[in-house]
């Protein structure tokens, strides 16, 4: 398909609907429960919030961009909705939380610029790609369990919290601000070991290797 712009409805079915000249999510109240949709090119979401689940997948391939524009949330509605990133998903405007609720797999890149990106529940994912975490900014895993797996790098002078997820950290951590750990457990199994810029611990579990 040529540029798509998603205002209303729901997206359901199977097979897959590739987009390869721009998408714009907005509007909201919008379920995304069945098929993948992919974004080859560019997509903005700007929407606040879009019900996911069933067998739907979203996916940024490799060379795209998928941008979140507001406090956008990806509320789960059950079943087994998944978001792959092979490109760059960023969120870049909202001071406030955008919260994605369904599993995320980042083999790409992922920016956090500004206010924060929640990873919620049930959630959780693989991610072998890098993750940058601007100054002021936060990235938050909040539900699932998380590997963090080698070439994976987490960089920036932002903040990351862990707030009832699972995160077993064996790539790089090169984030010069604060790990914030509430709740859920943070595993660091690096061989090399992993350098935190600080750690404020009130809950949860710090273990690993």
């Amino acid at each position: 398909a040529g540029p798509l712009n998603w205002t209303g409805g729901n997206l359901d079915g199977s097979g897959l609907l590739q987009v390869n000249g721009g998408m714009t999510i907005s509007g909201t109240g919008q379920y995304f429960q069945g098929r993948t949709l992919m974004n080859t090119a560019t997509a903005t979401v700007s929407g606040t919030t879009l019900y996911v689940g069933g067998s739907g997948v979203l996916s940024n391939a490799v060379g795209a961009t998928l941008d979140l524009t507001a406090n956008v949330s990806f509320h789960s509605v059950g079943g087994g909705f998944t978001t792959h990133n092979a490109g760059l998903f960023r969120k870049t405007a909202g001071t406030g939380t955008s919260i994605l609720e369904n599993p995320f797999r980042n083999t790409g890149t992922v920016e956090v610029q500004t206010g924060a990106l929640r990873f919620g529940s049930p959630g959780g994912g693989t991610h072998s790609g890098s993750f940058a975490v601007n100054s002021g900014a936060t990235l938050e895993f909040a539900g699932g369990t998380h590997a963090l797996v080698e070439p994976c790098q987490v960089n920036g002078a932002g903040t990351a919290r862990v707030n009832g997820a699972t995160v077993n950290l064996a790539g790089t951590w090169n984030l010069m601000g604060p790990v914030v750990v509430s709740g859920g457990s943070l595993n660091p199994n690096n061989p090399s070991g992993v350098t935190l810029g600080g750690l404020t611990w009130s809950g949860g579990t710090f273990a690993g290797t």
